[in-house]
């Protein structure tokens, strides 16, 4: 297992504990694939640079790396669509960083 998905398993438990009547969902855009299923969720919609989590109710993004993880191309062209379109991103790195930030927009909205 990853680094980056201990953090991401970490925050998607933290956030259902803190907002259990919050939806909050992950998109399977990341790790390695053989090329057959690759191309098969290609086919079905899988985005490059989609982030990590979506929490539809607060129109937030969240794109979970670790703490000396870094943006790709794809991800920093559409972070800016998402935030053109008036949705929130959050580029956490780490779990404690993520959790700050998602408490941040959390406690503004209410």
């Amino acid at each position: 297992m990853s680094d980056e998905h201990n953090h991401q398993t970490g925050i998607v438990l933290w956030f259902r504990n803190r907002y259990p009547d919050v939806l909050l969902f992950a998109i399977p855009n990341g790790s390695y694939r053989d090329i057959s299923t690759a191309k098969k969720l290609k086919e079905e919609g899988v985005t490059r640079g989609v982030p990590d989590l979506y929490v539809p109710k607060h129109r937030m993004w969240i794109e979970v790396k670790t703490p000396t993880g870094k943006l790709s191309r794809e991800q920093k062209e559409m972070h800016r669509y998402l935030r053109a379109l008036g949705d929130t991103v959050i580029v956490g790195y780490g779990a404690e960083d993520t959790s700050l930030q998602i408490l941040k927009v959390m406690e503004h909205e209410v």
